[in-house]
């Protein structure tokens, strides 16, 4: 599992706007970081140590996506568990039946002595969806 964790400064006590806001602008956050996610699995940016034929016939070098059969991709789901958390979850299973998500994220030595490197998906999208700088926002307009 991995895990990130965002804490908030919280300057004055409104508890009856953080009542109200707060759900709306998570369920707005987890809308854009989820798109965002989506778009940075999408886009070539990771490292490869070789080129590689992918199942659709497509062969491919480095930097590259990770999107191959897409079913990694296609794992990917948002659940809320209570009205002030987010989880996003990927798990995708090979045809042999081994759960892969981890290993793409962490990196792992192939059989052969290959070292692949992990590939970092969320940090990108953090990176251009900072959760500060969204809930700012989106406090700002539910205040308007």
């Amino acid at each position: 599992m991995i895990r990130l964790t965002a804490t908030v400064r919280i300057t004055g006590w409104r508890g009856r706007q953080l009542e109200q806001r707060i759900p709306r602008i998570l369920t707005a956050y987890g809308q854009t970081l989820g798109t965002q996610l989506r778009e940075e699995i999408n886009t070539a940016q990771f490292s490869w140590p070789r080129a590689t034929r992918r199942s659709r016939g497509q062969t491919v070098t480095s930097p590259r996506d990770i999107v191959d059969t897409g079913e990694f991709l296609r794992s990917q789901t948002l659940t809320t568990a209570g009205i002030n958390r987010l989880a996003f979850t990927w798990n995708p299973v090979s045809p042999g039946g081994f759960p892969y998500a981890r290993p793409i994220f962490t990196g792992y030595t192939t059989n052969r002595g290959t070292v692949v490197p992990g590939r970092d998906w969320m940090t990108p999208a953090l990176q251009h969806q900072p959760m500060a700088r969204f809930f700012a926002e989106q406090w700002a307009a539910l205040g308007r």
